[in-house]
């Protein structure tokens, strides 16, 4: 079964804020920053439950080249990414 990918308000935002902060770092950085993105996305869209959970409603998916994980939760036949779209660094700021 393959399911659909939605973006809450603002995980659109956040991505595209750590794009362009890191393609200000290095041209074409941001560029790969999108792809491991597409990876992961295309991973969670065939398996989303592969990932563990970070509270009682959503999970994460680590990404492993960038500081960055995917908050996200599994609605019926959809995968819904919040906005939060947080650091590894900070994992207190993770949606309720």
């Amino acid at each position: 079964m393959s399911y659909n990918v939605i973006l809450q308000s603002g995980a659109e935002s956040d991505i595209e804020s750590a794009y362009v902060w890191y393609e200000n770092v290095k041209i074409g950085l941001g560029e790969q920053f999108l792809n491991e993105l597409v990876v992961y996305y295309e991973k969670l869209m065939h398996n989303p439950i592969a990932f563990k959970w970070v509270n009682k409603n959503y999970r994460q998916a680590i990404l492993s080249r960038f500081p960055y994980v995917i908050i996200y939760k599994v609605v019926e036949s959809d995968v819904v990414f919040a906005p939060c779209f947080t650091r590894v660094e900070t994992p207190k700021n993770i949606c309720n």
